[in-house]
Order: structure tokens, then C-alpha cells, then sequence
């Protein structure tokens, strides 16, 4: 089993192979990559959804000396993490979720 620790300090932890990983989104400005949900080509983010129901950003940084980051957020901010990096294939997820997800998708077009 591999167990990752919330860096809350809480002492949580999950399991990311049993979980459903969503990458960020990147745009190319020419030169470098750029992630959608940092605006920084040095520091990244993915989401997590647990075998829990629960959401976990994870933030990196490619920063020597910068240790990778866990926690927990709302189900409300990691659905705006969704839409804003373009996850629309959201199969792996329960129907409640995908139906927020899709409805937040609708609101959010022009």
C-alpha cells in the first residue's frame, strides 16, 4: 500500500493509486510550458479525488529545496480547479460529482 501524509499536520493520509489523479493543464507561450492553474512555468499543481469522496491538491514547485505539498480542499474550490484546467472526462468519478462538474462547465461558457 503506498500512503501519502497530508502536510496539514493533521496525520491523514491517502493512497494515490486508489485514487483518481487529474494533472493540470499547461499553455505553451512560445518558450516554455506554463501551467493553467499556477501561471508559473516552476510551479505545478494535480488534484486527487480518494476512495474517500475527499479532494487533495497536491502542489509542487521544480525549486531546489521545495518539498511537495497535500491538502485537503472544498469540493467547491476543486471543481473550479477542474474547469479551469479543462477536465471534462470526469468517467471515473461518482454521478454527483460529474453532474456539479458539468453544470459548473455550463455556467462558466459564453
Amino acid at each position: 500500500m503506498s500512503r501519502v501524509a497530508m502536510t496539514d499536520g493533521s496525520k491523514a493520509w491517502f493512497n494515490p493509486k486508489c485514487s483518481v489523479l487529474f494533472r493540470e493543464d499547461t499553455r505553451h507561450d512560445g518558450r516554455n510550458h506554463i501551467s493553467v492553474a499556477t501561471g508559473s512555468q516552476w510551479e505545478h499543481e494535480n488534484l486527487y479525488y480518494t476512495r474517500s469522496g475527499k479532494w487533495v491538491l497536491n502542489a509542487s514547485s521544480q525549486w531546489q529545496g521545495t518539498l511537495p505539498t497535500y491538502e485537503q480542499i472544498q469540493e467547491q474550490d476543486a471543481i473550479m480547479w477542474l474547469i479551469s484546467n479543462g477536465h471534462k472526462d470526469l468517467d471515473e468519478l461518482p454521478e454527483s460529482v460529474r453532474m456539479l462538474v458539468e453544470a459548473g462547465f455550463e455556467a462558466a461558457e459564453i
